[in-house]
């Protein structure tokens, strides 16, 4: 799959951010923004960037189905693909989507995402960032959301998506610092 043609990250900045950086050129902790970012221009250098920043895009650059609402500096979610972490009985890879705001969760064009994510069985993992320096909790969402997508129950998928949110808070706030990256 590739880029969306004429989608560019522009000012978001939310990968410079929210994943970690174990690369022999740079390191960052997960939640920590990246020493090179500067809030308003971006990556300070850009046309230097180690090849693990050059590489990594976040899917809102390659699903035609994701409007610019979904950038992740607008939408407040940030979706990665997950190649580990998927469980066998599913036949795809899963999707990670790091939410960060409540308010997120509750507009309609993400409840209809993730509708048709599980409907089409493809792993949703809901993840919220930890403290800098602690992992993000994360959790498989779509056996929790099967019976209210099936349903078509909104509300019911919404306070769902909210409990699986607090539980998830809960657990980062809880969880333990991560490792340093080896150098």
């Amino acid at each position: 799959m590739g880029l969306v043609p004429g989608r560019e990250c522009g000012g978001c900045g939310v990968c410079c951010e929210v994943p970690a950086i174990d690369d022999k050129e740079l390191q960052k902790p997960e939640g920590a923004v990246c020493l090179h970012f500067a809030k308003g221009q971006g990556c300070t250098i850009y046309e230097t960037r180690p090849q693990t920043c050059r590489a990594h895009y976040c899917s809102w650059r390659y699903m035609p189905n994701l409007d610019d609402g979904w950038r992740p500096d607008k939408s407040g979610v940030y979706i990665t693909g997950l190649g580990e972490d998927v469980p066998e009985d599913h036949r795809t890879r899963g999707l990670k989507l790091v939410i960060g705001s409540a308010q997120a969760i509750a507009r309609q064009t993400f409840v209809e995402f993730i509708c048709a994510m599980v409907e089409n069985d493809i792993p949703i993992y809901l993840s919220i960032p930890g403290p800098v320096g602690h992992p993000g909790a994360k959790v498989l969402a779509n056996a929790d959301l099967a019976g209210p997508v099936r349903d078509k129950d909104v509300p019911r998928i919404v306070d769902l998506l909210s409990g699986l949110l607090r539980n998830l808070a809960s657990f980062a706030k809880d969880a333990p610092p991560m490792r340093k990256c080896a150098n």
